[in-house]
């Protein structure tokens, strides 16, 4: 197929997640959830950049020594997908048959941002949707 230098500005790719159950039967269980988000396409440029901060943030979890001035160059997983997910499709209000798909807002985002693994679920489905990706959850 040719390439159209017209490429839409954002695609839609699937994230998968798993997330403690809660209760008292479920000790020790994890539930998968899936979803659709829209990512933005960005530039070669920004997506070099990203990985660099990425290495940096990479680099200081496994214990590495780094330049403390280097820390503000390190991306957070909240920050880079708050930057790149601009969109969703099947997120509900709730589970079961009385459930609603909930509209995408900026404010519903950052929530979904502040709940633990969601984040990192929407980076990695990001970085898996480049062709030739090679992180693996």
């Amino acid at each position: 197929m040719a390439f159209p230098i017209n490429l839409s500005p954002t695609y839609f790719w699937p994230v998968e997640l798993k997330l403690q159950m809660g209760g008292e039967t479920n000790v020790g269980r994890l539930r998968s959830y899936s979803f659709e988000a829209e990512f933005r396409r960005i530039s070669q440029t920004r997506r070099d950049e990203i990985i660099r901060q990425v290495i940096i943030g990479s680099k200081l979890l496994n214990g590495e020594t780094i330049d403390e001035s280097r820390l503000e160059s390190m991306m957070t997983a909240k920050a880079l997908a708050d930057e790149v997910w601009v969109g969703w499709r099947k997120v509900l209000d709730g589970e079961g048959p009385d459930a609603s798909e909930v509209p995408f807002s900026e404010a519903q985002k950052q929530e979904l941002l502040e709940i633990e693994h969601v984040a990192d679920a929407v980076v990695l489905a990001w970085y898996n949707s480049t062709p030739g990706a090679k992180l693996k959850n």
